[in-house]
């Protein structure tokens, strides 16, 4: 999504935000009141989600979660819109838990992504996470579900409500959409049972980081708090594995489509690379032979090593065979700061 850089884009747009935040308000107030009611999951629940657009970590931190519960005996679907898929199958079936079902296209990036990232989670792509659920309790057996990106989606009870903050983000700083990156009004951060700040640095500021827990604390004090970083992992391409040190000294070319590309082009540089060139597209872009032609011509042209994507676009790229040791993603793992919300309950939790 494209939202306003300057400064009068977002007044001109400020009347605009006001009617958002208050149609936001009076959903979430139907719901509370019973006007409008939740569907209670054939199984328990668990939401990862945020109340800003753009990056926040969900999709390494659903793989995480999935992991951890998959490590607790039980068998999880992870349901997903497959945002900007290409396919109008309304329900797709990405993985059953034991096999990949649908290719990338069909299933969307980050669906497709999970499904190789947690080869024992099944994973659907629907934007009906009600119908969702019930395919992956009834058809293909799993006990818990975990709903990517599904704050704002409260038709589905929960018995898990985690919540990401970005520790680069000032939320009460921000307005809500179109003048901003607000999904709600910070309000709506009330209905989290767990809240996670994200991105945190390896040497972060203190200062800095007692301030989001205190507003974090004023808005919604009876969530539990916790705190994240994603490390890089290694280099994975068609043509195998690489270790990180492969991009010590290396100029590489920085390749990304995704809503915030800084991070990733500073990890690259904290791990030794240096950026001859970046390419960068908008979220979730479709790469096609004239982008990858594009790219290789890039590399050439600017004398790199290699080309480096983030895990989400490598997927979304058909990558020739000559090109096999050249183009690499850069895997990632969440690493947990303190303690990772309680997941244990949801083992002997009846849906």
């Amino acid at each position: 999504m494209n939202l306003p850089q300057s400064q009068l884009a977002r007044t001109l747009l400020k009347p605009a935000s006001y009617c958002y935040g208050l149609g936001s308000v009076v959903r979430l107030e139907a719901y509370s009141r019973g006007i409008m009611s939740s569907t209670r999951a054939p199984a328990p629940v668990v939401s990862i989600g945020n109340i800003t657009v753009g990056g926040t970590g969900k999709t390494p931190l659903t793989i995480d979660i999935a992991r951890r519960l998959i490590a607790l005996g039980l068998k999880p679907a992870i349901l997903s819109r497959g945002y900007k898929r290409q396919s109008r199958e309304p329900l797709v079936v990405v993985s059953d838990g034991k096999s990949i079902l649908a290719d990338c296209r069909l299933s969307g990036d980050e669906p497709f992504m999970m499904a190789q990232a947690v080869p024992g989670a099944a994973v659907i792509s629907c934007s009906s996470r009600k119908e969702s659920s019930c395919v992956a309790v009834k058809q293909l057996g799993c006990n818990v579900l975990v709903l990517d990106d599904g704050f704002q989606h409260i038709q589905l009870e929960r018995d898990l409500d985690i919540l990401l903050v970005d520790y680069n983000d000032d939320l009460e700083q921000e307005w809500v959409l179109p003048a901003g990156r607000l999904r709600e009004p910070l309000s709506g951060m009330r209905r989290a049972s767990d809240i996670v700040i994200t991105k945190v640095p390896g040497e972060p500021d203190i200062d800095r980081l007692n301030r989001i827990e205190a507003s974090i604390a004023a808005i919604a004090p009876q969530a539990r708090l916790s705190s994240a970083r994603f490390l890089p992992a290694g280099l994975s391409g068609s043509s195998g594995e690489q270790p990180l040190e492969a991009l010590s000294g290396k100029k590489v070319i920085c390749v990304s489509g995704i809503a915030r590309p800084e991070s990733f082009r500073t990890t690259l540089i904290e791990l030794g690379a240096e950026i001859a060139d970046s390419a960068e597209y908008c979220d979730h872009y479709w790469f096609d032979s004239k982008d990858i032609d594009h790219i290789l011509k890039l590399r050439k042209e600017k004398g790199a090593d290699l080309i480096v994507t983030t895990s989400k676009d490598f997927v979304r790229m058909d990558i020739p065979e000559s090109a096999g040791d050249i183009i690499f993603a850069l895997t990632q793992e969440t690493s947990w700061i303190g303690e990772p919300p309680e997941l244990a309950p949801l083992a002997g939790r009846e849906s």
